[in-house]
């Protein structure tokens, strides 16, 4: 199916006419979602050369079903839930507020959520979540979003070298296909229920 603009947000689908006119609603969304994101986080997956958190995978299906504003807003949230030390991170326990951490080298990674959930948010509304081969093209954009920025960030930052950045992709690599491979299933199918 070729994505169209006029399709919702797969959120809208569930709560018809709700999301945009509805305060209370959408902050009890941003809410479940930095919930949502914060045990996803604490997942781990062994996976060979890096552990898998599944937090990517969480950031990427509620900027797809939340929509681009939405869904930037929650990964905003999340990430100001961290600054102010709430143990929302990846291994991660409570501390006190640290500004701190938008200088570590996670920080392009945690950056790139907010812009790969607008983006696949944006997607999600011309539709790409509604078939598993678009939602699968939205969440290699996503993921590719989020790798760019970390990557940047620890190169700019760190001096990273071409190898070292390399050699992270590639350990990086195996956790993203697994993570990119169940949101392109788990979207196309609460989209079906949605419009059942």
């Amino acid at each position: 199916m070729k994505p169209s603009a006029s399709i919702k947000s797969l959120v809208a689908l569930y709560w018809p006419n709700q999301i945009s006119g509805r305060l209370f609603l959408s902050a009890l969304l941003v809410i479940l979602g930095v919930l949502i994101i914060s045990i996803s986080a604490k997942i781990q997956i062994a996976f060979y050369p890096i552990p898998v958190t599944m937090q990517t995978f969480a950031v990427l299906v509620i900027g797809i079903a939340f929509g681009r504003w939405l869904g930037a807003l929650t990964a905003s949230v999340y990430l100001i839930a961290a600054i102010l030390g709430l143990p929302v991170l990846a291994g991660g326990s409570e501390k006190s507020a640290d500004f701190a951490l938008l200088t570590t080298p996670t920080s392009g990674f945690l950056i790139g959520f907010i812009v790969a959930a607008w983006t696949v948010g944006w997607l999600g509304e011309l539709g790409w979540g509604k078939t598993v081969r678009w939602a699968l093209c939205a969440m290699i954009i996503g993921t590719c979003v989020i790798l760019l920025l970390g990557m940047f960030w620890l190169t700019l930052t760190y001096s990273w070298s071409g190898e070292q950045v390399l050699n992270s992709l590639i350990g990086l690599m195996p956790g993203a296909i697994l993570k990119i491979a169940l949101a392109s299933v788990l979207v196309p199918f609460l989209w079906r229920e949605a419009s059942a």
